[in-house]
């Protein structure tokens, strides 16, 4: 049972650390399995970035819609609303509804999804490698008891030709799973290559597309406010401080002073 087969693996593993069963070496996968684990990190944290990414846009324009909804409300009932202030609302609304949409399902189809897609590999490729591992432990306790079984004298052959047999059946299993892997790996590394180029790509237009839109929207916000110069914004910060400074000097903001 697969049980069994467990607690014969770790026996077999603990019986390597301390020398009494040699453990077989793969200098070729060594390599391949150390390549393998660089690219399942930078896969996993590129999947992860991205997917932030969405988020973080998704964040900015709902943040941006609402600090619009809050300043126009806070204006309610004041003497000298404009019409920028509600064009700037309607245009925050809009990349918040509607630009931020397309370019989420965009984003998702084309580059959220490419990304995910290879890395759902990932799992496959660590499932054969486990594999290979347990198969390599039961190559080196049937190899173990091959040696034993060859070097004692006397011992009947029919028990020897099934200790053969099962050694050889071991070396096969494990010697074609290692190989699938030695081979498929390089492969599963140089697919990143026709994977990301386009989804690449289409993050740059996509991102492009978004921005462009949205400053469109802005663009129209603009022609509602009045022309401004230097002169005209040190005015304007120095009337905002005399506003402030008789707030300050209200009665009620002088209790807590």
């Amino acid at each position: 049972s697969g049980f069994k087969k467990s607690i014969g693996r770790a026996g077999t593993s603990i019986k390597q650390k301390v020398g009494s069963v040699e453990a077989s070496n793969d200098p070729d996968f060594n390599e391949q399995e150390e390549r393998f684990k660089i690219l399942e990190k930078k896969a996993e944290r590129l999947y992860k970035e991205s997917d932030g990414y969405l988020a973080s846009v998704e964040t900015m324009t709902e943040s941006q819609r609402k600090l619009a909804e809050n300043m126009t409300a806070l204006m309610d009932g004041g003497q000298s609303a404009h019409s920028y202030q509600s064009a700037y609302r309607h245009a925050a609304e809009y990349i918040d509804e509607k630009v931020r949409a397309d370019f989420e399902s965009a984003y998702r189809q084309t580059v959220i999804e490419s990304i995910s897609r290879y890395c759902s590999y990932i799992p496959e490729f660590n499932k054969g490698i486990t594999q290979r591992k347990h198969r390599l432990q039961d190559f080196d306790k049937i190899k173990a008891q091959w040696k034993k079984a060859y070097e004692k004298q006397n011992i009947e052959p029919q028990i020897f030709e099934k200790v053969d047999s099962d050694a050889t059946y071991a070396e096969q299993v494990y010697n074609n799973i290692n190989t699938a892997l030695i081979r498929e790996i390089p492969k599963l590394i140089n697919a990143r290559i026709d994977v990301l180029d386009p989804s690449f790509e289409a993050f740059i237009k996509s991102q492009h597309d978004f921005f462009g839109q949205s400053s469109e929207q802005m663009d129209r916000v603009q022609t509602y406010l009045p022309p401004r110069t230097n002169d005209d914004d040190r005015a304007l910060d120095n009337s905002i401080r005399d506003i402030l400074e008789r707030v300050r000097g209200l009665s009620i903001c002088s209790l807590s002073a």
